[in-house]
């Protein structure tokens, strides 16, 4: 099928940075081994991402327990508006 469509097979091969160990545990072997050190090596990632994603869509627990007002962001006017603290001065 491959010669019918202009190319041809070849073995699979690894990566060369697995490659070497092909000559010590055998082809099976170091397939395998390459799988299971990309999914340790990738796994952490995963779990974080995953992680952020969870907390970037938490919700409140009841409507009831946040206000409109709490929700809203503040004005930069409302914010330079309010009186200064004593003892405290405005830069």
């Amino acid at each position: 099928m491959a010669g019918g469509l202009g190319g041809q097979l070849r073995p699979p091969h690894l990566s060369w940075k697995y490659s070497w160990t092909k000559a010590i545990v055998g082809w099976r072997l170091a397939k395998s081994g390459q799988a299971l050190l990309l999914k340790c090596r990738w796994s952490p990632e995963r779990f974080w991402d995953q992680t952020l994603f969870r907390l970037q869509n938490l919700r409140p627990l009841s409507k009831a327990s946040v206000t409109p007002a709490e929700t809203r962001a503040l004005d930069a006017s409302e914010v330079l508006d309010q009186p200064l603290e004593k003892g405290s001065e405005r830069i």
